[in-house]
């Protein structure tokens, strides 16, 4: 059954049929005061109507010739090569338990449940944070990946699927910019009805999702980036808004051209690191209240200007640190 045919018995506005979940962000946003056009417009954009071809792009995946594309392949790692194809790149058992085991027990001494920290910068006062998202091996492999040290930007630490809809990371970025990366990392065996990580592998190697391009769609005090950084607590985020426009049109994507959606359902140590243009989303769990528990990083070029202050990790990489945030800092 198709996508549009299997939830079209219910969808109550354009939108909604083809979006991937009725999430309540995804409702909010539909039903909110955002956009400039009406949703049967909007229902109409294509992924060319929001995507343009980026400026910049890391080393390895870089677009070459069919001859320079079979030199570089011919060098690359397994990884490498891996990561360049399909845009990301899983390594199994790779944190150590031992480092799983202390941040656990930080989270039960703090009788956080489920619940995430509160903040994304939460790894500034907590290094049983860092130990893990900045893990020597990693930062190895972002060198291998992206050809550059990565600084930690924030980590989301609640044990529970986002249920984002479909979106690349890269769309918080100006057009500039270069790739980001984040890393999805399984504290225990997860179940894969806890509603898993989602992806189409290669789409990294599509236009980029631009965030001017989404901001036609909307009303200019709700445009970025203002209505991103300048949202009030309860808020909906610019980002928030914008994937009730993406999440529907990768759906009419993935249907059109038969896309394959690929899920991460790891074991504990596991990671998925992936190229921040990559399109990806948390599902809908099959059962509500199971338990997923992770840390989400995301990590952007140090070099890069307008990032901001980076500090270096006593045992390796950089995380950004706001000055407001510097006395809070704890090694």
């Amino acid at each position: 059954m198709s996508i549009s045919k299997g939830i079209a018995m219910f969808f109550k506005n354009p939108l909604e049929k083809y979006a991937s979940s009725l999430s309540s962000n995804f409702l909010r946003a539909i039903n909110g005061p955002y956009f400039c056009k009406s949703l049967r417009e909007i229902s109409k954009a294509r992924y060319e109507d929001i995507a343009t071809q980026p400026e910049n792009e890391v080393y390895l995946v870089g677009k070459r010739s069919d001859r320079e594309d079979e030199m570089l392949n011919a060098t690359l790692t397994e990884d490498q090569l891996f990561y360049r194809q399909n845009g990301y790149v899983i390594k199994r058992n790779f944190i150590p338990h031992d480092l799983i085991a202390e941040y656990l027990e930080l989270r039960k001494k703090l009788n956080l449940g489920d619940a995430g920290f509160g903040t994304p910068v939460s790894y500034v006062e907590h290094p049983e944070i860092r130990r893990i998202a900045l893990f020597p091996e990693l930062v190895k492999l972002f060198r291998d990946l992206h050809g550059m040290d990565m600084g930690l930007l924030v980590t989301h630490t609640r044990h529970r699927s986002t249920e984002r809809g479909w979106h690349p990371d890269g769309y918080l970025d100006a057009a500039e910019a270069l790739p980001r990366a984040g890393v999805w990392f399984a504290l225990d065996d997860i179940d894969p009805r806890s509603g898993p990580f989602e992806y189409i592998a290669g789409s990294h190697r599509w236009k980029m999702v631009n965030n001017q391009m989404l901001n036609t769609f909307l009303k200019p005090e709700y445009r970025w980036p203002q209505a991103h950084f300048g949202a009030q607590k309860g808020e909906l985020t610019w980002g928030g808004i914008v994937e009730a426009i993406i999440d529907p049109i990768v759906m009419k994507k993935i249907e059109q051209e038969n896309l394959k959606v690929e899920s991460f359902c790891p074991t504990k140590g596991d990671v998925l690191i992936w190229h921040g243009r990559l399109i990806h989303r948390g599902a809908v769990p099959e059962v509500r209240g199971l338990s997923r528990p992770s840390i989400i990083g995301q990590y952007v070029p140090l070099h890069e200007k307008g990032r901001g202050m980076f500090m270096r990790n006593p045992e390796g990489g950089f995380f950004l640190v706001r000055p407001s945030l510097h006395d809070a800092v704890k090694f």
